[in-house]
């Protein structure tokens, strides 16, 4: 990601990227990841007014994600995300809720090339069927856009 200006990503929206997200993003953007998560963060972000928490919320080693997680989500969806058995498969990259977190849902993000698999299907699936709410695929094509004369 060294044509990506994240570090001003970072700054820009500060609600959304964390200490954590910018190494991350530095130390595996030059791989190719992070880019569209970011990416989709802002862009649901700016068409919205929802924040996003890019992966690692269901996690209790990251704490600022995890305990805002914790606090949005009915506690059926939270402790399925969180057993062990049942979690087949890494959560949705992104965990988006409205300022007053009244409201979220989740978003998986592909890039070109990505695509879900079926692990990841049956596991938002039944994300899906106990929450109640959609998760959304974000899915991002590098194609440069066709011009209309």
């Amino acid at each position: 990601m060294s044509n990506c200006p994240i570090k001003t990503w970072k700054d820009i929206y500060p609600d959304i990227f964390d200490e954590y997200d910018l190494r991350l993003a530095l130390s595996q953007g030059i791989l190719g990841y992070k880019f569209y998560e970011w990416l989709s963060a802002i862009t649901i972000y700016n068409a919205t007014g929802y924040l996003s928490i890019i992966e690692k919320y269901e996690f209790p080693l990251h704490k600022r994600k995890h305990q805002i997680f914790k606090s949005i989500v009915p506690e059926n969806v939270f402790e399925f995300i969180m057993s062990k058995k049942e979690k087949r498969s890494q959560c949705p990259d992104l965990f988006c809720h409205n300022k007053d977190k009244t409201d979220w849902f989740f978003c998986e993000v592909k890039g070109e090339g990505d695509r879900l698999k079926q692990e990841q299907a049956n596991y938002f699936e039944s994300i899906e069927l106990l929450s109640g709410k959609e998760i959304f695929i974000i899915k991002i094509d590098k194609k440069p856009a066709k011009r209309h004369k």
